[in-house]
Parts: structure tokens; sequence; C-alpha cells
């Protein structure tokens, strides 16, 4: 059964950044973080670990959705089974 691409996490940041109107520089003061490890983990997609789950959360609390943790894993985890399947280890 084929199954639907996911949206990559780092690329749903990069949209709710754009939709707020905030720049990488705001997002990263938002996280606690410098602009260069934040620019670091949006360009190489890097993998939502529990810590940045944790800053996406409190950076993004205003959508009720992705104000939460467990929704950045969940995420993370739905990209990383996908990729799975695409190479045929299902």
């Amino acid at each position: 059964m084929k199954h639907a691409m996911p949206l990559h996490p780092v690329t749903l940041v990069i949209t709710l950044a754009r939709d707020e109107g905030i720049t990488q520089n705001e997002l990263a003061a938002r996280m606690g973080m410098t602009y260069g490890t934040l620019h670091t983990a949006l360009s190489r997609r890097s993998r939502i670990t529990p810590l940045m789950a944790i800053r996406y959360s409190r950076a993004f609390r205003k959508h009720e959705v992705y104000s939460r943790p467990e929704q950045w894993l969940y995420k993370q985890a739905d990209w990383d089974l996908y990729m799975q399947r695409v190479k045929g280890e299902e």
C-alpha cells in the first residue's frame, strides 16, 4: 500500500514561523538558542529531539496543537516511519 508523504517537521517549523511573521532570529530567541544553532538545525532538516520538541512547543505556544512537545515527536515519528517504508524496510 502506498502511503502519503508526511510533512517534514522542519518544514512545519519554517511554515509556522512564516505564518506568524517571525524571523529565524526571533524564533531562535524564543527557543533560547543562537541563530546559528537554529539555522543549522533547519537547513540540515535535523531530527526533532525531545529537547527541540520542548523548545518548538514553547516557541509556538499560541498554536493549540503545536504547543505540546509530544506533537513534535509524533511528527518526527511519522516522518521516520514514512522514510523506512520508502526504503522498503517495512
